[in-house]
């Protein structure tokens, strides 16, 4: 009992660790861009629900690829390639942290709080949480991609918590590298799996 609470629990945790690393350190840039509006502005509701929502989307349909591939994945034994694509994305993602350089290109901003640009928001920084969710559902037992969601909504709730909040420059310069340094050791686990799937 105690060895499966502290399975589920460690799941959590890293849904939780992913949605900050790949989405989540993005999303929170641009929530503290000078010009983006304070949360008190009217629209914060709906600027959130759109983040949700748009959240949802990006999982389910993270989820249902990796559902759709996962028969193929285990009858071929092609196990080690979905952790090997595991670890490469968090690697590559692991450099642009530490370099402060996203993989898209430079966020237009927010301009006002609405339920399309909270949607917008998730949307635009979304496409490698889609891909790493597919690759980990198409991978793991539907309970533990269930827990793995359950940490990336708390995730995204951390990530909005801090909305406003002034870390300064330099913290937050520290946070980033710890993200970093977070996201190689997630690597070389999923390096290490893959390599023993291998075998």
């Amino acid at each position: 009992m105690t060895s499966f609470l502290s399975l589920s629990l460690t799941q959590v945790v890293f849904g939780f660790l992913l949605y900050w690393i790949f989405p989540g350190w993005l999303v929170r840039q641009d929530l503290e861009r000078p010009t983006t509006p304070r949360r008190s502005s009217p629209g914060s509701a709906g600027f959130l629900l759109g983040q949700a929502a748009a959240l949802v989307a990006v999982c389910a349909t993270g989820g249902l690829l990796g559902v759709a591939i996962s028969p193929w994945i285990h009858r071929y034994s092609l196990l080690f390639v979905s952790f090997f694509c595991l670890a490469v994305l968090l690697l590559l993602q692991a450099r642009w942290i530490f370099l402060n350089q996203p993989l898209d290109a430079e966020a237009q901003g927010i301009a006002a709080l609405s339920f399309s640009e909270g949607r917008n928001l998730i949307l635009q920084h979304g496409l490698p949480l889609f891909l790493v969710f597919a690759l980990l559902v198409s991978a793991d037992s539907a309970s533990a991609a269930r827990r793995q969601l359950l940490g990336i909504f708390l995730g995204w709730a951390g990530t909005n918590s801090l909305w406003g909040a002034n870390l300064g420059s330099n913290i937050a310069g520290v946070l980033r590298k710890l993200l970093a340094a977070l996201a190689i050791l997630s690597a070389l686990v999923f390096l290490l799996k893959s390599w023993r799937c291998f075998l």
